[in-house]
């Protein structure tokens, strides 16, 4: 269809987006407005668009253009540029003043609004902030602060950025300020250059202490604090353990919030941490999982609902190994583990469990999900007397030696251990030429503590076309079982009861069958995670 024979309506939208991707600026000086000067009937319809024109009112530095924008914005929203030469370019202040009820958006440079925004959505850089005059802009979304202390009303604020310094000595009016946003969603804190640590000046770290510690006293003895319902993520970002406390003890968080924060400087554990502990004591967190991302002196941990669908996480990273990251939790509820060392370890590395360690912690564990090298070790530490289901994922080690050997030794030591349900193992593919029946006898062992073993493997030389990788069977020699790599669907195991088992030394020779899933890329991942 050409262009000619579009509806009005039509056109209209196409305008629409066409204003959107493509404003007046120094790429295309005119921008969309060029559109108006196609023909007559394109240009009645871009003049009958007051809210196109509302938004560009302040985009050409001429008095007659603002003039002539302005009229054709009629009574839209607009969006205002104001700085220091705002009279020279644009019009005078009282204008500005009658002007500033219908701003959506509002860019300040160096000047202080003390008008009502009803209209305001986004506000641009920030280099106003008086706590002695109050902004108030009712349809306010999103804000971004980076001065203390500062008044705003702005009853449905969405997002709040706070932008610190460790300089401010007026942190401890924070939790009052995201109190007054009762509906706020989204809080994201951070702090410039090295963290809340980067003190520059004793005494304003000083000072910042003792006003914190002022307000913790006040919540001490009486002081409420403030309900955030609505709140769905928090993230604080370099923060210490003194204003974790503040923030959590002023703030109620909903159980359904994701709240993720990173501390600055200590090598340590803290000792209060009391978010972590917070959501480890609800009996509906019992999902725990420790992953060392990148090196194995520090884990990210994170505490979460393990119903898919439902909110309720708290997360942070330590400075310990993932040993160490498991003795401090202890919660008897949690009922899914699971641990990932995605870093790249020695061969001669070792799991050194602490010396205070309990084999009586996670008690109710029933799931538990090992990805990586050595963690066959937590076996030595825990005895998970519950557990019924067992995920090993062994394609992220790259050494010679077969580390299912160790995660099959570790299970069997496990004396007076209940036999589990399942244990899932994911193994690489090294050949299609290969049986690799060494490798494969550790996963037999595996049927003298579990009633199914499920054996998926990833391909490394598959190619991207192929469905299924079809592997030899081995011919038995004396005393020694078949092992079969039949083919399988993609991203499906085949499941190897006990039954199969049962049937060694019998007249049918046992069988060990593994599914196969070819994929190209190393970092294949199970659908689980």
């Amino acid at each position: 269809m050409p262009i000619e024979a579009l509806k009005p309506d039509i056109l209209v939208i196409i305008f629409e987006i066409f204003a959107k991707d493509t404003p007046p600026g120094d790429r295309h000086p005119l921008g969309w407005i060029r559109l108006a000067h196609v023909n007559r009937e394109w240009r009645a319809l871009i003049l009958d668009l007051p809210v196109l024109w509302g938004r560009v009112l302040c985009s050409f530095r001429s008095q007659g253009a603002f003039r002539t924008i302005l009229s054709r914005s009629r009574t839209a929203p607009l969006h205002i540029w104001i700085g220091d030469d705002w009279s020279r370019y644009f019009t005078s202040v009282g204008e500005l003043a009658s002007l500033l009820p219908r701003a959506r958006e509002v860019r300040l440079w160096h000047a202080r609004p003390r008008f009502t925004l009803p209209f305001l959505e986004t506000p641009g850089d920030n280099d106003y902030h008086d706590p002695k005059r109050v902004l108030v802009a009712p349809f306010l979304r999103q804000l971004t602060l980076d001065l203390f202390p500062f008044s705003i009303s702005a009853p449905r604020l969405c997002e709040l950025d706070v932008h610190l310094s460790s300089e401010h000595t007026h942190i401890h009016h924070l939790p009052a300020i995201v109190a007054a946003f009762h509906t706020l969603k989204k809080l994201t804190i951070g702090f410039a250059g090295d963290g809340i640590q980067d003190d520059s000046d004793e005494s304003s770290r000083s000072l910042r202490e003792e006003n914190i510690r002022d307000l913790l006293k006040a919540l001490e003895h009486g002081k409420r604090p403030a309900e955030m319902p609505y709140l769905t993520d928090v993230w604080i970002i370099w923060c210490d353990d003194l204003l974790l406390k503040m923030l959590w003890r002023s703030l109620v968080i909903p159980r359904t919030a994701n709240i993720r924060y990173d501390y600055d400087g200590d090598d340590r554990v803290p000792a209060s941490d009391e978010p972590m502990q917070a959501y480890l004591s609800y009996d509906e967190c019992s999902s725990l999982s420790i992953e060392a991302p990148s090196s194995n002196d520090s884990t990210v941990c994170e505490v979460s609902v393990p119903h898919a669908g439902i909110n309720g996480s708290c997360s942070t990273e330590y400075p310990v190994g993932i040993p160490q990251a498991l003795a401090h939790f202890d919660r008897a509820h949690i009922r899914e583990l699971r641990v990932t060392a995605e870093s790249s370890p020695s061969p001669t590395l070792t799991w050194e469990s602490p010396k205070s360690v309990s084999g009586d912690k996670y008690p109710s564990v029933e799931h538990l999900d090992l990805s990586g090298a050595i963690l066959s070790g937590i076996f030595t530490s825990y005895a998970f007397p519950r557990l019924r289901t067992l995920v090993i994922d062994t394609t992220s080690y790259k050494f010679t030696d077969d580390p299912m050997h160790g995660f099959a030794q570790a299970l069997l030591a496990r004396e007076g251990a209940p036999r589990l349900k399942s244990i899932t193992v994911y193994r690489l593919h090294v050949s299609e030429n290969e049986s690799n029946l060494e490798e494969e006898l550790p996963i037999a062992e595996l049927y003298k503590v579990a009633d199914e073993v499920i054996v998926k493997i990833i391909g490394w030389h598959a190619r991207a076309t192929d469905s299924k990788i079809v592997r030899p069977v081995v011919e038995p020699t004396s005393g020694q079982p078949v092992v079969n790599s039949a083919p399988g669907g993609r991203g499906r195991g085949r499941r190897l009861g006990a039954n199969v088992a049962r049937n060694q030394g019998q007249s049918g020779a046992r069988r060990v069958q593994a599914s196969s899933t070819s994929n190209p890329g190393v970092n294949t991942r199970p659908p689980w995670r």
